[in-house]
Parts: C-alpha cells; sequence; structure tokens
C-alpha cells in the first residue's frame, strides 16, 4: 500500500484516539464532581476578564464559520468560586453555540451583575432546541438532536458538566429557546 493510504489511517486512528480521550477526560470530571468530599477551592477572581479571554480563544472558529460575535460584559464583575470551573462551563456553552450556529449566525455573550446575583447569557441563533427537550439537555449521555453524528455531535456530556459545576457554586442553569430563531443559556 501506499504511504499516502497508510497516513489516511493512521490520521483517523489519531483522530479517534482524541475522541476517547476527550471522553475520559468528561468521565473524569463528572465523576470528581460527584465524589461529595471533592471540592474545588473557591477564591475570588475577575469574573469578566476571565469571560472576555475565554471567549477570546473562540475568534478563529467564530471567523472561519462567519459567526458574528457580539459581547455585552459588565465589567469589574468579581466572583467567589472556581475560576477553572468556570472557564469551562463558558467552553462548553460556546463550543455549544458555535455548532448549534449557522453560517451567517451570531453569537450574544453578556454579563451583568445585579446585587449578589451575576448572569451569564449566551445566546446563540439556530434551529433551537423543541420545548420537549428543553429539560432534559442537562442530562448524562443526551442529545436532544439524534440525527448528529458522534463524530461531530459529543456524547452529551458537556451541558451534564456545566450544570454539575454551576450548582458547585449555588447557582441554576437554564436554557430558553425559539424553534428555529435562537436558543439562549443562562
Amino acid at each position: 500500500e501506499t504511504v499516502k493510504s497508510q497516513a489516511r489511517w493512521i490520521e483517523y486512528i489519531n483522530f479517534q484516539t482524541d475522541r476517547m480521550s476527550n471522553l475520559v477526560d468528561d468521565m473524569l470530571a463528572l465523576a470528581r464532581i460527584d465524589y461529595i468530599e471533592t471540592r474545588p477551592l473557591f477564591s475570588r477572581f475577575d469574573l469578566s476578564k476571565t469571560l472576555t479571554s475565554t471567549i477570546l480563544s473562540f475568534e478563529a472558529v467564530l471567523f472561519e464559520n462567519s459567526i458574528t460575535l457580539e459581547t455585552q460584559i459588565q465589567p469589574d464583575v468579581f466572583l467567589n468560586g472556581d475560576s477553572e470551573g468556570i472557564e469551562k462551563v463558558i467552553n462548553i456553552l460556546m463550543d455549544n453555540a458555535i455548532k448549534n450556529t449557522p453560517t451567517q449566525g451570531s453569537i450574544t455573550v453578556r454579563l451583568t451583575s445585579d446585587k449578589n446575583k451575576v448572569k451569564i447569557m449566551i445566546n446563540n441563533t439556530g434551529p433551537g432546541i423543541p420545548a420537549e427537550h428543553l429539560e432534559k439537555i442537562f442530562e448524562r449521555f443526551y442529545r436532544a438532536d439524534t440525527s448528529r453524528a458522534r463524530e461531530n455531535g459529543g456524547y452529551g456530556l458537556g451541558l451534564a458538566i456545566a450544570k454539575s459545576i454551576v450548582e458547585q457554586h449555588r447557582g441554576k442553569i437554564y436554557a430558553r429557546s425559539n424553534p428555529e430563531v435562537n436558543t439562549s443559556f443562562i
């Protein structure tokens, strides 16, 4: 066989190995969250800066997919929590928003603070989520769109991880959707 045909198989094996590694990482993250005695160390951090820098890491993907990003981030919003965990939540929600936003669509990220409440909202245009799936999307392994292939759609663990992290911070996470218009994760 030619080197070119062998390279194709090696690339495929490498791709699948990366996918399995990500799955194992997600499963370990859920296991750590489930283990009650393991609580992250909370410290005061600048959520505004964390949100801004995390979103910045998606700039190239947004450009490649012709997706417009609008941000409304209130400055100097501080949170007492696990900055790495909150960054993971933002990454999960941005990744989902990008995957579900069509070319020429848009994503809006907002951060507001009012007294003792902090609110992050990530809204994307696109197909939306049917009402019957909204409550279930935070369950482990649940995928609202079963037509999406595992290669592109993940394993249904991201939102479960996000929910667990948010609940560790005594917060709430939920979604609102207008089918064929937009979806917001709050």
